[in-house]
């Protein structure tokens, strides 16, 4: 009976109390104007809460998206080395590490594709396929091929990179390839 009354009083502390849910949504409210008393009891103001200036990577409640990494690790012989992040055509998954092509050659990045995905500026990267993140910027030739599509990025040493049949429509938008149905 003890253990019955222990469960039950815990599953009653996880019942949302729709008053605090209410002091919650007037302390976040983004359209709230700056002033406005939240709530009379703590005198706080809308004005003295942080804003966050970027908007969540992936919807609500996750983080904001840290800024991008200017550079990327890449393993030598002799250690690692920080290659510029605009040198870099593509990055592709590799076990639990990436490899990294800067235009001439691949070279061994200690990230995970998940882990470079985060870091990377997703204005100038996209992910194309699981295994593959390609620049935006660097992309030369676009050809469908089977259910997805083939990409070749430029650099002396030009290579291609294989688009999943799910990435197709938003790699056209990101190139500006995209029809557009314009209404009235």
């Amino acid at each position: 009976m003890l253990c019955f009354v222990i469960a039950a009083g815990f599953l009653l502390s996880l019942v949302p109390d729709p008053r605090r849910q209410t002091a919650a949504a007037v302390t976040d409210d983004p359209v709230a104007e700056p002033g406005l008393v939240a709530s009379p009891e703590a005198g706080t103001t809308a004005a003295s809460f942080p804003r966050l200036t970027s908007a969540p990577l992936g919807g609500l409640g996750q983080p904001p998206r840290p800024a991008p990494a200017p550079r990327l690790p890449v393993e030598g012989a002799d250690g690692t080395h920080f290659i510029d992040t605009a040198d870099v055509r593509s990055v592709r998954a590799d076990a639990h590490y990436t490899m990294v092509h800067d235009g001439t050659r691949e070279r061994m990045c200690p990230w995970s594709i998940s882990e470079a995905e985060a870091q990377l500026d997703p204005g100038l990267f996209v992910r194309v396929h699981r295994s593959h993140i390609v620049a935006i910027p660097h992309v030369t030739f676009v050809r469908k091929e089977g259910d997805g599509a083939v990409i070749e990025l430029d650099g002396p040493t030009p290579h291609r990179v294989p688009v999943s049949r799910a990435k197709i429509a938003e790699v056209k938008a990101r190139l500006g390839l995209a029809r557009r149905n314009h209404h009235a």
